[in-house]
């Protein structure tokens, strides 16, 4: 009788192997098939791009008169803000996106900043430095 007792231990104990194995095997092949569900990005509509661009003056440049021109180019019917170190003003740029003002510099360094808004609210921002002195260089 012990030995039928053995031989049903060790035939259940093999049997129980197989099974788990043969379970084992089947789950990871199910994996590996299976490919990952794509998780939905949420669609972004591609913005226009919004630039700006100062055409003059250059920036950095030395001027010797107190009032000049800015001028540049920036998304059509942008509000353009020029902000002086003496003044704020309002422009709205061409139906080609072309704008210009005439701007009075202070004696010294002239911190002027350049900001475009579109009607839709896109920003666009520039700085310029420009140096205003009556003094002459003489070589």
């Amino acid at each position: 009788m012990k030995k039928e007792v053995l031989l049903a231990i060790v035939i259940g104990f093999s049997l129980g192997l197989v099974i788990t194995f043969g379970i084992y095997t089947a789950r990871k092949a199910l994996r590996e098939k299976t490919p990952p569900l794509p998780t939905p990005s949420p669609q972004s509509q591609p913005q226009p791009a919004h630039t700006l661009t100062i055409t003059s003056p250059e920036n950095e440049t030395l001027h010797n008169q107190e009032t000049i021109t800015l001028s540049g180019t920036t998304t059509p019917g942008s509000l353009v803000t020029i902000l002086t170190p003496e003044a704020e003003i309002l422009v709205y740029a061409s139906e080609f996106g072309q704008f210009q003002s005439d701007i009075s510099l202070t004696g010294g360094i002239n911190e002027i900043t350049i900001i475009a808004l579109t009607p839709d609210g896109l920003k666009a921002e520039q700085a310029l430095t420009l140096v205003y002195s009556t003094a002459t260089i003489e070589p």
